[in-house]
């Protein structure tokens, strides 16, 4: 799969840095490769430093199950090709009620 605008949410911009969030149905694996996010020809801005909070769904976004979150810092920009880090967090989730 690609990148897909609609689900990348600025939570805030805090002392010069962003704050995403980023809703998807792809492993982080996926998301955290270079030029996945790229400020070249997408809408968004990223800077070396800023924060990305990644939802992994199993189904739906938004209404399917969570399977995951992961945390990404950008640590690279090259070109317009984003670079972030691996999944710090690699946080899974079970609901057992």
């Amino acid at each position: 799969m690609a990148f897909i605008t609609a689900d990348l949410a600025n939570m805030g911009t805090f002392n010069g840095f962003n704050l995403w969030r980023y809703d998807t149905l792809e492993a982080s694996t996926a998301v955290d490769a270079t030029g996945y996010f790229n400020n070249s020809d997408d809408d968004q801005n990223f800077q070396v430093g800023d924060i990305i909070f990644t939802v992994d769904w199993t189904t739906a976004i938004r209404s399917g199950t969570i399977a995951g979150m992961g945390l990404h810092i950008v640590n690279a920009v090259s070109s317009g090709a984003v670079d972030i880090t691996d999944n710090v967090l690699n946080a899974s989730f079970a609901d057992s009620d």
